[in-house]
């Protein structure tokens, strides 16, 4: 048996389905690799830059909010196309990286990296609504787990780069050429990019909104607000949570090789959560399976931090890094496949945002706390809003099933 046809097997997408989702392979890799530069290797980044883990820390959080940014640009996509929008952020990300890596100081690093944010995530939700766009509804979610279990090689190639970067010349800097090493394959893959079938049927139907912020019905807008509340939650808590666990194993338990290993033994636990994600997503439905993930995550926190020892960091770890991965491809589904073709990307890139936010100040808050007993607090805290999380979902309509140009907004 082939390789091809044992990944049809599994994925069960069609040819016309996979050439949608090829150009786009290493879209989630460069989101979850840049993010996890900013969390697991916050130590090496930091040391490099001659700051403290607070005021990394709180750069971070900056960092976070300016890519806050992308909600505009991504508007973009509804309004030109999402072909065209994903060739110009691709540029960007490539001059924003080279642009990071050869930062002289704190400040600068922390303009060049927003500008990396800004740009990877807009490819990540335009990169989001192509593959719902192009999909099936019933292989949605696994064609998304395709793109999250390569994403999931981000933070094991980091876990390699990061001794790397510890004991070479230029020092934290290879962490940020490394991209630019992918960036002629990505360009390869891209050749073959094609604008969505759905947006030339809402271009030709006349549906699309020149208007700066496009309008939805406002008997929808609840719905926007519960999720824009669960997408903060989630993001406040799993980047405080996995930024301060490098604090954690690397100066108070003092590991360097240990902390490495963890994360590389992380990978897998990654690359199958995505797969589970997806399936679970296209089978159960997007709700149970985001609900399902949220109660794994609140749970790794729990483990890592006021009841975490050396013994059970890595299972706290590893549990964390699979509830992300399950939650990243059954969320992409359903923010597509909750709004019309026409505001598809902007209210995608809208509600991450408040995942964005989220993770700022949870970044900002962790980084201003003095004592581990404080956070262990504050991880408890956010371990019950991340179920309360999980309960708001109740209260919004199941989209598995959805058409690709129909939405339930």
């Amino acid at each position: 048996m082939t390789a091809r046809r044992r990944f049809d097997q599994v994925f069960q997408l069609s040819g016309a389905e996979w050439a949608a989702v090829r150009p786009l392979l290493l879209v989630g890799y460069f989101e979850t690799y840049d993010s996890s530069l900013l969390s697991i290797g916050a130590s090496t980044i930091s040391v490099g830059l001659g700051v403290t883990a607070s005021a990394f820390a709180v750069a971070t959080s900056v960092i976070r909010f300016v890519g806050l940014g992308s909600i505009p640009v991504a508007r973009l996509a509804d309004r030109i196309g999402r072909k065209r929008l994903l060739v110009i952020s691709m540029v960007g990300f490539t001059l924003a990286t080279g642009l990071t890596a050869a930062s002289w100081g704190l400040y600068v690093f922390v303009v060049f990296s927003a500008a990396v944010r800004v740009f990877v995530g807009t490819e990540t939700a335009v990169a989001t609504v192509v593959i719902s766009e192009q999909v099936r509804s019933e292989r949605r979610g696994n064609a998304l787990a395709v793109l999250g279990a390569l994403s999931g090689l981000g933070a094991g190639t980091l876990a390699f780069l990061l001794p790397i970067a510890d004991a070479g010349r230029l020092g934290w800097r290879v962490l940020y050429i490394w991209p630019l090493v992918l960036m002629p394959l990505v360009v390869w893959l891209r050749r073959s990019l094609h604008e969505t079938d759905a947006f030339h049927r809402a271009k030709s139907a006349d549906r699309l909104q020149g208007s700066f912020w496009p309008t939805i019905a406002p008997e929808y807008r609840p719905w926007i607000v519960r999720l824009a509340v669960i997408q903060f939650a989630y993001g406040a808590v799993e980047s405080s949570a996995l930024f301060y666990a490098s604090h954690v194993a690397t100066i108070d338990y003092g590991w360097v090789a240990m902390y490495s290993v963890v994360l590389i033994l992380g990978a897998p636990f990654g690359i199958v959560g995505f797969l589970v994600g997806g399936r679970l997503s296209d089978r159960w439905g997007r709700r149970p399976a985001i609900a399902v993930s949220l109660v794994a995550l609140a749970i790794g926190v729990v483990v890592i931090f006021p009841l975490g020892t050396q013994a059970t960091f890595a299972l706290g770890y590893w549990l964390i890094v699979f509830a992300n991965a399950t939650i990243w491809p059954a969320a992409g589904a359903y923010m597509a496949e909750l709004f019309a073709t026409e505001v598809r990307a902007t209210f995608q890139s809208f509600l991450v945002s408040f995942q964005v936010l989220g993770s700022s100040i949870g970044l900002l808050v962790v980084g201003l706390i003095a004592s581990r007993r404080e956070v262990d607090a504050l991880m408890i805290g956010g371990a019950v809003a991340i179920i309360v999380a999980a309960l708001l979902l109740w209260a919004m309509p199941e989209t598995a099933g959805a058409h690709r140009d129909r939405a339930v907004v």
